[in-house]
């Protein structure tokens, strides 16, 4: 289909395989060179999965596949503030009394610990690294 819905499954499964092993999930490409919007919307949801970049079979691909997947100002400032929650939270055990998840849930939490189960969130970290 042009959405390509049927291949959801299979794509969040390369994705998380990937990250099961430390790598980067690359999707594979768009065939259709004459519809950039369709490319970007193909961008944008591999992106909301998971996936790391796109092929491209053509040069006038690259630039909405780079566009789609160079982070924001925004999610770099969100990246480097979950680090740094994450960073503060290694060295005492103890959470900020707010701060933002990368799903953007906030907690007045203070003193919030492991024993807590909201540690699940810090592996992100590792991956906001990247």
């Amino acid at each position: 289909t042009i959405d390509g819905e049927e291949l959801s499954f299979a794509r969040a499964q390369i994705v998380v395989a990937a990250a099961s092993v430390g790598a980067d999930a690359i999707d594979s490409v768009c065939t259709d060179l004459n519809d950039a919007d369709s490319l970007r919307r193909d961008c944008e949801r591999a992106r909301a999965v998971g996936f790391r970049g796109k092929m491209a079979i053509h040069p006038r691909q690259v630039d909405v596949i780079n566009q789609a997947f160079t982070p924001t100002a925004a999610d770099v400032d969100r990246a480097r503030r979950l680090i740094d929650v994450y960073e503060a939270f290694r060295v005492d055990g103890k959470l900020p009394a707010t701060y933002e998840v990368i799903y953007g849930h906030a907690w007045a939490s203070e003193g919030r610990s492991t024993q807590s189960g909201d540690v699940h969130t810090f592996p992100l970290a590792q991956l906001k690294r990247r």
